[in-house]
């Protein structure tokens, strides 16, 4: 659904601001899934890394950009990497993952599930 943040020499940043709504690939793809292929009340779980090095999905997240889903609900869900293969559910707010974002211990990773009712 995302980029790979720039890892790949032909990859295209996105414009200023896609749709005039979302700043990543993933999100402004997310909503054409929304929209487009869900159905009224289905359910759609997305996950996504925080925290890696490509920042665009969180820019995306940080500023709620998920708020210009047409959706009914929207839940989240944090997984923090414990070690190399160990991911423990972490209770934190986007709030506090957005004051973290630009405090990245090598290592320490996030991961958001992303649990969408349309």
């Amino acid at each position: 659904m995302d980029s790979d943040g720039g890892n790949n020499p032909q990859y295209e940043k996105p414009k200023q601001l896609l749709e005039n709504k979302f700043s990543s690939y993933a999100f402004r793809n997310l909503n054409r899934v929304l929209d487009d292929l869900i159905s009224d009340r289905g359910l759609f779980i997305a996950t996504f890394p925080i925290g890696q090095d490509n920042c665009e999905i969180d820019h995306s997240l940080f500023n709620e950009e998920f708020k210009h889903f047409n959706v009914s609900e929207i839940h989240f869900y944090f997984m923090k990497q414990i070690n190399e293969i160990t991911w423990r559910q972490d209770d934190i707010s986007i709030d506090k993952l957005k004051e973290r974002q630009f405090k990245w211990k090598e290592g320490t990773h996030y991961l958001c599930i992303m649990e969408v009712t349309k």
